[in-house]
Order: structure tokens, then sequence, then C-alpha cells
């Protein structure tokens, strides 16, 4: 049968919603931790391209420093919180979850509380733990002369220096994954898997290309962030989507009706149950 989430009340949706956001977040470690070993070629070749791309690193990304950069210079005006433009995101998905829950719209609300945990765990993943572990030195801000500024190289195969534990950018051994694009593409993945749409990456797009050439990476840093963010996107979006009993598609209808001043097209969310015979 269907599951119409519009049975419950404007209350229950809150409820229901937060609750299970905050019961999931055991699981959500557990099905990241075992998404490696689950998809074990996806894995194997996630690890293959991004060793290529270090290979390659240094005339890719002083490609990327030539050429790129300088069309991306611009940026947004900083807001007092967040780290430069995450302010936006920041203030975006607090906008969703708010606006979902005056309106009463549960997909806005498991959106943003999706994004909003995918983001966390991507800071904590990417920023906190694997930056430590990988000690990788970010690259010369111009990699076709010599490096003579501390904290930076020409070598991208320098790892495994240490890293103190920050959520705020430094230079040195904290280039890899790149945070701002786990960080986004963690966002923009859970947007994408709630409203089964790829429009969502635009603001991966939005939050990324604004003075890109500021964080200073190799490529395969930016690489494996994406690719980390995505997974982390995909694995709590769908986790939440589960416990609450949604199956990962959800269907959006427009029913027209007759009425006195006209038609009137009536908007209804519908989710498919996984448990559906």
């Amino acid at each position: 049968g269907r599951r119409l989430m519009n049975n419950f009340s404007h209350t229950q949706h809150l409820t229901i919603a937060l609750n299970q956001s905050i019961m999931t977040i055991p699981s959500d470690f557990v099905a990241i931790g075992q998404y490696p070993m689950d998809h074990l070629l996806t894995t194997t070749g996630f690890v293959i391209a991004t060793v290529g791309l270090i290979a390659i690193d240094k005339p890719t990304t002083t490609f990327i420093q030539k050429k790129v950069n300088p069309a991306l210079s611009w940026s947004p005006k900083e807001l007092d919180y967040g780290d430069g433009q995450d302010g936006y995101l920041l203030l975006g998905v607090g906008g969703l979850y708010l606006g979902g829950a005056l309106f009463d719209s549960p997909i806005n609300q498991i959106g943003a509380l999706a994004t909003a945990k995918s983001m966390i765990y991507s800071g904590i993943i990417s920023q906190l733990a694997l930056k430590s572990i990988f000690g990788r030195i970010r690259p010369n801000p111009d990699l076709s002369v010599p490096c003579t500024t501390q904290g930076f190289t020409n070598n991208p195969w320098d790892f495994f220096h240490g890293s103190k534990v920050t959520f705020r950018s430094a230079n040195g051994p904290t280039s890899m994954p790149s945070f701002h694009f786990s960080l986004y593409f963690a966002a923009g993945t859970a947007l994408s898997q709630t409203y089964n749409s790829y429009w969502p990456y635009l603001i991966t797009a939005a939050g990324l290309l604004p003075d890109f050439g500021s964080h200073h990476h190799w490529v395969s840093d930016m690489f494996a962030g994406a690719a980390i963010g995505t997974l982390i996107g995909y694995t709590v979006t769908n986790n939440l989507k589960n416990k609450l009993g949604l199956s990962k598609r959800e269907t959006i209808m427009l029913e027209p009706s007759l009425e006195q001043r006209g038609v009137q097209l009536t908007y209804k969310l519908q989710f498919d149950s996984p448990n559906a015979a």
C-alpha cells in the first residue's frame, strides 16, 4: 500500500522527523563505516582514481591555478557566522527547516534535517579525522615556481605530517580531503536524495565556485572530498527516510478539481512505503 505523510498532524510531522533524525545518529555512523566494505568495487575504484590523480596532481593543479582560479576570484559578502560563504549554506538549511515547520511540509523538514546531519558528519569525518590521518601539505599557491613559503609544497606526495585538529581552514598538513568539497557535496547529495532531483547540486556549485582558489587544494583533495561528501549525504538521507518508513523515491501529485471560481490544483506529496505489497 501507500503511506501518505499528510495523514499525520502538524505536530506529529515535527516530532517524528526530529526524533528520528536524533535516533538514527548511531546507525548513520554504522552505515557510513560499512559502506566501503559493502561496496568493494566502488571503494576500489575510488582508491585507484585518487592515487591516479595524486600522480598527476602537479600539472592538473597548476592548470587550475593558472586558468580556473583567476576566472573565479569573486566572492559574496561574508556573514558573521560560518566560514566565508558557508554562512549562506547554514542560512539556507535553517530557512528550509523553518519553512517546513511553519507550513507543515514534511519533505522540507526531512531535507533540512538530513542536510544538517550530513554537514556535521562531513566536518567530523573530513576535517577532524581524515585530515589528521593523511597530514598532507597544501600545494604551493604557484606550483610553477620553487616553493619558499612555509606550510606549502610542490611535492604532491608530501603526506603524513600530522595535523592539529581544527574546524578552521589552515595552512600546513591539512590538504586532504577538501573539507569544502566534502561539505557542499554532502549537502547537495542529501537534498538530491530528499527531492529525488539533481537541482540541489546547483547549491554545491554555488558554494564551491566563489573564490575557488583561496582554499589551496590539490585536485585529488577536491575529488576525495566530493566522493566522501557524496557518500555521507547519500547514506544519511536514505537511512533517515528508511527509519521514517519511506522509500528512496517520492511522488509529487497535482490533482485538478473544479471549483466555483475555476480549476483548483491540490498539491500532495506521497511516498512509496518500502513495505508496500
